[in-house]
């Protein structure tokens, strides 16, 4: 893997371990939370895929929103991790 990572550096890990995604800039540029159709599905569809992604009752039960946050589009994911993970698109509009 090649980058331009500095000390300012921050990364994502997976629960498992296996998949990192370092953030070039690890400032949080946003925080919400949100109770939109396409994050709920987004949500739905990664509770679906393994028994340990699991959306909270209050969730379900529309009693709050998905917690979502934002980092600027400027990472770094290593060859192992991008074999691993699935980037998709909810609609293609």
């Amino acid at each position: 893997m090649t980058n331009n990572v500095t000390e300012q550096s921050g990364s994502l890990t997976c629960q498992c371990g296996q998949c990192r995604l370092i953030l070039c800039d690890p400032r949080m540029r946003y925080r919400l939370e949100c109770l939109c159709f396409d994050c709920r599905q987004r949500g739905l569809q990664f509770a679906s895929k393994r028994p340990e992604n699991v959306l909270t009752p209050d969730i379900l039960n529309y009693e709050r929103g998905v917690d979502d946050v934002y980092f600027a589009n400027a990472f770094v994911v290593s060859d192992e991790s991008r074999d691993l993970l699935a980037f998709t698109k909810l609609r293609e509009d």
